[in-house]
């Protein structure tokens, strides 16, 4: 993985996108994921403390094509968790239309294609971290991507566009890979259940936790099939952004207990958190 030049983004973390990690969702289940819920809060505190101009958020649960990575576009940017049975809480952002246009610019210099998606409300992998953003302050712009189903190594190079395109226009980014780790860890895991699962997140948390982000490229594709994650590509994006740099790496928490992989991580900060 390439380091970008002239890097803007300041901070990049893995923040889990289960609606039940939403107090008003989980409701009396809550007990079980307040160490994830306490790493959330505290994943967009900092982020907000960065100082960013913008949040950049990837999804991966928003439309895919083939070969295209999804970009967001129009003025405002806004979703609910109405299908989850919570349609007062959202989120409604101001959509930072020109990071988002020099982000296609600098994915078609490096022959990527991006398409852009309209008139639709954001997913659950975006609103559910934005969520905790918001909660912590922010009410800046915000844009919003989404993966492509193309070869692990466009992803990487789709970060690196995303920080060229920052450092292009002058944006200091705090950037967000939305993802799960394995659902299968329990046999009512909404996949079923593969002790495999169990394996994968562990070999992924423990990879994050000591930087090893080169590794990250060197996986098992058979342990990541049976796994049924959605995490590692956004994290290859956000490792992209960041030029793999390990900077301020620090895993806040890992947990599973309804069966899906929540795991928490600071990936990269420009500024180590006061002690």
């Amino acid at each position: 993985m390439s380091n970008p030049s002239s890097c803007s983004v300041v901070y990049a973390a893995l923040m889990p996108h289960a609606p039940i990690l939403i107090p008003s969702v989980a409701r009396e289940r809550v007990g079980r994921i307040q160490s994830t819920v306490a790493a959330m809060r505290e994943t967009g505190r900092r982020a907000v403390a960065t100082g960013a101009d913008a949040v950049v958020i990837i999804s991966p649960h928003a439309p895919r094509e083939p070969e295209a990575f999804g970009i967001w576009t129009g003025e405002r940017l806004r979703g609910t968790l109405k299908v989850f049975g919570a349609p007062k809480e959202g989120v409604d952002f101001q959509n930072d239309v020109t990071l988002a246009a020099q982000i296609a610019h600098q994915a078609a210099q490096r022959g990527l294609r991006t398409g852009t998606i309209t008139d639709l409300a954001l997913d659950h992998g975006t609103v559910v971290p934005l969520w905790f953003v918001a909660e912590a302050g922010w009410h800046g712009p915000v844009v919003v991507l989404g993966l492509s189903l193309t070869h692990h190594l466009k992803v990487v190079e789709f970060g690196e566009a995303v920080a060229d395109a920052a450092a292009r226009i002058g944006r200091r980014v705090a950037f967000i890979a939305s993802g799960d780790m394995s659902h299968r860890l329990t046999l009512g895991a909404p996949c079923g259940f593969d002790a495999r699962g169990a394996e994968f997140d562990e070999w992924l948390i423990g990879t994050l936790r000591r930087g090893g982000y080169r590794e990250l490229l060197n996986f098992s594709p058979d342990l990541e099939k049976v796994a049924e994650e959605d995490a590692l590509d956004p994290v290859l994006v956000a490792l992209g952004a960041t030029g793999s740099n390990p900077n301020g790496t620090e895993v806040l928490s890992y947990e599973g207990p309804f069966g899906v992989g929540y795991g928490v991580a600071i990936l990269y900060s420009e500024v180590l958190p006061r002690s």
